[in-house]
C-alpha cells in the first residue's frame, strides 16, 4: 500500500499544565428593560489538570455576580456565575 503520513503534529513533550481558566464567551450581552434588571450566565471552565480556584471581582454598581470565587476540581467540572445588570 506504500501509505505515507506527514504533517501530524509532534507529540507533546512539555511539562502538563495545571489549572487553566477558560471563559468560552468572550463577550457577554444583557439587554436590561430602562429601570429593571436582566440576567446572563457567565460559564467558568478549566481545561488544565489540576484543582482551579477562582476569584471574581465586582467593579461597578450596576453590574452584580451569584458568586464571587469557587472552586473547579478537574476538566471534567464546570462553574457558572450568573450575571445580574441593573439599569
Amino acid at each position: 500500500r506504500d501509505n505515507v503520513f506527514a504533517n501530524f503534529a509532534v507529540p507533546y513533550v512539555g511539562e502538563v499544565p495545571g489549572s487553566v481558566i477558560e471563559l468560552p464567551r468572550r463577550v457577554i450581552e444583557i439587554e436590561v428593560p430602562a429601570g429593571g434588571t436582566a440576567t446572563a450566565p457567565l460559564p467558568i471552565w478549566n481545561s488544565g489538570t489540576a484543582g482551579l480556584n477562582w476569584t471574581l471581582a465586582e467593579a461597578v454598581s450596576w453590574l452584580s455576580a451569584s458568586a464571587t470565587s469557587g472552586s473547579i476540581p478537574d476538566q471534567a467540572s464546570t462553574s457558572t456565575v450568573v450575571l445580574t445588570a441593573n439599569a
